[in-house]
């Protein structure tokens, strides 16, 4: 089956875009903490939140901001919890994984309410003991999506709410490994998979009690791979694809519609990938590059938009290396993780508007590259 492709328009878009190369805009990076265990989120209205290793590094601790210059305030865990996965769901409640150190190690689904008490997700019965049932996400419902690592092949399941166990979702293939998961579409699940546990992603959307695959930005819609990372309210998703099996991944939106966009690469990248979305058209994500001055190959953070581009992150001071953007508000806070003084920390910056940034004087934090 061939998918159309979307095309983002090249005449005044692309002139914009060149606009926006040297210009200057004063927007100091932030520290929000070191040694941060998993990718920082943000939500559409700002609201932080960071996992970060302790000083010992023996476990991790979660922490909230109420905006990307507020201080963190600790959300408190047990001590036995070490978080694995994190991602966002209704009203700031925070969809948990995490090992279980209390006896073999082993992922397990929690949630974490805005102000609340941890509440775990109970699936006893349900598989083998010592079984990682990590949780990937929350549909609009408030419905829990999650999988069981099962020996041969993963088992998609769904908690309808926080308090009943959950009921099995059609199995994905034989020896079919989970990736990524969550809300597309019309509040549809969508999981990204590795069939056969080393294959080449496909990209899955749950709907009529069946799985459809969502294609990929080859001709035929067969011939590549297609991931996705992130997700809008308006079913719009975020991730990468590639037009063949050899040919390198590039930051892809997938549109409702089902309509994939290839963004394109930087010259330098080898591959790249989106992460979030916001309301705005803005996308962010993280490129892998080949750094002249280290002679090493490094992540480095970007943002995209249709007026604008592909971008590469920078601090306008030059004590940072952006290395990933992770989420993106809809007022264009981006947070990540970048290197200052040699340690991995996490970070927030804003971008402004894509008619703010054409028509003021840009932004010295964002740097473009020729396409």
């Amino acid at each position: 089956m061939k998918r159309k492709n979307h095309h983002f328009a090249r005449g005044i878009g692309a002139g914009l875009a060149l606009g926006w190369a040297g210009l200057a805009w004063s927007s100091p990076v932030v520290d929000l903490g070191p040694d941060p265990s998993l990718a920082p989120l943000i939500s559409p209205e700002g609201r932080v939140y960071t996992a970060m290793h302790d000083a010992g590094w023996e476990s991790a601790r979660l922490f909230f901001h109420e905006n990307p210059t507020a201080g963190a305030v600790l959300r408190s865990t047990p001590e036995w919890l070490e978080p694995t996965r994190l991602s966002l769901g209704m009203a700031g409640t925070l969809v948990l994984s995490g090992w279980d150190r209390r006896g073999d190690w082993f992922e397990a689904p929690y949630l974490l309410p805005a102000g609340g008490e941890l509440i775990t997700l109970d699936y006893e019965g349900k598989f083998p003991a010592g079984v990682s049932v990590p949780a990937l996400g929350m549909g609009a419902s408030g419905a829990v999506y999650g999988f069981g690592r099962l020996a041969v092949g993963d088992q998609p399941i769904a908690f309808d709410d926080a308090h009943t166990p959950p009921h099995p979702l059609p199995g994905i293939g034989a020896d079919t490994r989970i990736e990524t998961g969550l809300t597309g579409p019309d509040g549809s699940l969508v999981m990204t998979v590795v069939p056969g546990g080393t294959q080449p992603p496909r990209t899955l959307r749950y709907a009529a009690e069946s799985w459809h695959d969502l294609g990929d930005l080859s001709e035929s819609g067969t011939d590549g791979w297609l991931l996705v990372r992130g997700s809008r309210a308006d079913g719009t998703m975020i991730g990468a694809s590639a037009r063949s099996l050899l040919a390198p991944g590039e930051p892809a939106v997938v549109h409702a519609d089902g309509g994939i966009q290839g963004l394109g690469l930087l010259d330098g990248w080898l591959g790249a990938e989106g992460a979030a979305m916001n309301h705005s058209g803005w996308a962010v994500g993280s490129a892998t590059v080949f750094d002249s001055t280290t002679f090493e190959v490094r992540s480095q953070a970007f943002a995209w938009h249709e007026t604008a581009g592909l971008i590469e992150l920078v601090d306008p001071d030059g004590a940072w290396t952006l290395l990933s953007a992770t989420g993106i508000s809809d007022d264009g806070w981006v947070v990540g993780i970048g290197l200052l003084d040699g340690q991995e920390r996490a970070f927030a910056m804003q971008i402004p508007s894509p008619g703010a940034s054409v028509l003021l004087v840009g932004i010295l934090a964002l740097r473009r590259r020729r396409v």
